[in-house]
């Protein structure tokens, strides 16, 4: 009778135990194995998100260092000059952003819906590059980075192979901007006068040491308040479709994205952008 009891209790406290051993032993044999592999770690997001002391204002000069606009000015140099831009790019693309809107990354134009410094489309007639990006000049020049390295590797291709400050506004206007080179709102002379004022004031007297056959464009800075963090920017929208460019290398081209094709068989539109052709196919052409 007893041993009939006792037999009871312990089928009793089986089922009652069986679906806590189910869920205990997985949980134990995890345990184990995690502190047995010294490979297994646990890791957690440590990235943070830089706050922008930028007030957006226009106080200052491009000359005046110790202003607003100043400020701008010596941050845009950095982030490029360590990304290998030259002395020459620089200029003139701070040049061209004081003739966008005179470096306001706050600017906005309901005419022809651009905003930022370098005045991209934010929705309208100029399509939606800018996105969701923050009104500061960290995260638009993360976007132009951005930019640089996918939907707009022409204006990089274009600074690489420029000499001088005019062929540097002429690749990033064109490439860029997507500003014809014979288009007046190009201000050719103002331009080359401010970012000759800027290269001496700021003494960007130094070579640059991008690649044209590099395809990677970003430098040592994390993103910071730029929340545009899809690929949703190198939609082809974003590339100019007219194909009435000029033979000279400052015409718009159709093409968009990165390609390879074989010497014989490169589009006319892209024709005038290329360099140093060889006789060989590129790998995987």
């Amino acid at each position: 009778m007893k041993n009939k009891v006792k037999q009871a209790v312990v089928m009793k406290i089986a089922l009652y135990c069986a679906p806590l051993l189910v869920i205990l032993i997985p949980v134990l044999l995890i345990i184990a194995l995690t502190m047995n592999n010294p490979s297994v770690t646990c890791q957690t997001d440590t990235t943070t998100t830089t706050t922008s002391l930028d007030s957006g204002s226009s106080n200052g000069s491009l000359t005046d260092k110790n202003s607003d606009i100043g400020k701008r000015v010596s941050y845009i140099i950095d982030r490029f000059k360590k990304a290998g831009y030259s002395g020459d790019n620089i200029s003139a693309i701070i040049a061209i952003g004081w003739r966008e809107s005179n470096l306001n990354p706050k600017a906005v134009n309901p005419a022809g819906s651009v905003k930022g410094i370098w005045q991209w489309g934010a929705g309208g007639i100029n399509g939606n590059r800018y996105q969701n990006t923050a009104d500061t000049v960290e995260a638009q020049v993360d976007l132009a980075f951005k930019e640089l390295a996918s939907s707009h590797t022409v204006a990089r291709l274009g600074l690489a192979n420029a000499k001088d400050i005019d062929s540097s506004a002429l690749a990033w206007d064109t490439g860029f901007e997507g500003v014809g080179a014979s288009d007046p709102q190009r201000k050719v002379s103002e331009v080359k006068a401010w970012a000759e004022s800027i290269k001496k004031t700021y003494d960007l007297n130094f070579e640059g040491s991008l690649s044209s056959g590099n395809n990677a464009v970003s430098d040592s800075n994390t993103s910071a308040n730029n929340s545009a963090d899809s690929d949703s920017n190198n939609q082809s929208a974003y590339c100019n479709t007219d194909d009435s460019g000029s033979v000279d290398g400052t015409g718009k081209i159709k093409e968009s994205g990165l390609s390879f094709w074989d010497k014989n068989n490169i589009p006319d539109d892209i024709k005038p952008y290329v360099h140093n052709i060889t006789s060989k196919k590129k790998t995987g052409a």
